[in-house]
């Protein structure tokens, strides 16, 4: 039975989880920060302090069996995400988990499978997904009037990375470009094909081809300055519609020349945080609801996995320079 207050725990207190996600959490409505577990007893400690939360840890079991959680953020690198999200289940915890899912698509399996033999919620923090821009986007893209898809394209761009083979977040395609992988797929469906170049660390061009017969380029780089990223992406349909989104934050939805509709947020008041239009909020609000309505939600863990099968199609055909199909759950 979960309390009127849900009773939510986190683990992680790095960088993202006290600047970002701690605070969305304080912001959800009858959610309580009940308590909080890292590795590193001076980082659990500051956050407590900084967001009054109760109960520190610095063992993630003792967490699970003493704290009388509701459910748990894992805010924690993708490689220890599987056992976590995995123990966390087993003990009746519904878990939400950052992106990446995992370090493969089939560690990312493993935590699926879990979930289901459990029936335990677990959601994957694809937060593009619930960005203001976005979810206009593709509810302007599923429309009758948009007709078929016909072509997507993104252009993401990020500050270097180390690209460090024993650590996970340093990898560009993993770490960073994930995000739009994944949003590829929210905007035009599944993915079957892919071609994939590469040059220098982390550049890369790749050609895809949508199961509803769009084709898509994703243009992936890290050689930009963390000063000067871009984010823009375009969906063009057979009926001549085109919509626009840039930074992830604006849209302008085009019948040729005719401008349908554009959305700018307003940064200046807290209808526009960018907490909302990032994305950040929306995603920690869809898990509460799931976990109190009992059901899978958006961005949840067989999604991710299927995220994760189209983000290796990627790295293998950028490494070995072949056309390669996108892998299925089946067997998984």
């Amino acid at each position: 039975m979960i309390n009127a207050q849900l009773r939510l725990g986190v683990i992680g207190a790095g960088q993202h989880s006290r600047t970002r996600v701690l605070p969305a959490i304080t912001r959800l409505p009858n959610v309580r920060l009940a308590a909080i577990c890292d590795l590193a007893p001076a980082r659990s400690a500051g956050a407590a302090s900084q967001y009054a939360v109760p109960s520190v840890y610095t063992d993630y079991r003792e967490l699970f069996a003493s704290a009388n959680l509701d459910a748990v953020a894992i805010c924690a690198g993708p490689q220890v995400h599987t056992q976590l999200s995995i123990e966390a289940m087993r003990v009746g915890l519904p878990v939400f988990i950052e992106k990446p899912p995992a370090v493969s698509a089939a560690a990312a399996a493993e935590i699926w499978s879990v979930s289901r033999h459990t029936g335990r919620i677990c959601m994957v923090g694809f937060r593009k997904r619930f960005a203001t821009a976005y979810r206009k986007a593709n509810a302007i893209v599923g429309s009758l009037e948009f007709g078929a898809p016909t072509l997507l394209s993104i252009l993401r761009s990020s500050g270097p990375f180390a690209e460090d083979p024993d650590l996970p977040t340093t990898w560009f395609l993993l770490d960073f470009a994930i995000h739009v992988i994944d949003l590829a797929r929210y905007m035009c469906g599944e993915v079957v094909e892919v071609f994939a170049w590469k040059v220098h660390r982390s550049t890369y061009a790749v050609n895809l081809r949508f199961a509803n017969g769009a084709l898509g380029v994703l243009a992936l780089t890290a050689d930009h300055g963390w000063a000067s990223c871009e984010e823009r992406v375009e969906i063009t349909s057979a009926a001549r519609h085109i919509v626009q989104i840039e930074y992830g934050v604006e849209l302008k939805h085009l019948v040729e020349a005719d401008v349908r509709s554009i959305y700018r947020p307003n940064f200046t008041t807290t209808g526009g945080d960018s907490f909302i239009e990032t994305g950040l909020l929306g995603e920690l609000v869809e898990f509460v609801a799931a976990v109190r309505e009992q059901r899978e939600p958006e961005s949840n863990i067989e999604s991710a996995c299927r995220t994760m099968l189209l983000y290796e199609a990627i790295r293998d055909s950028a490494t070995a320079g072949e056309l390669r199909a996108v892998g299925s759950l089946q067997g998984m």
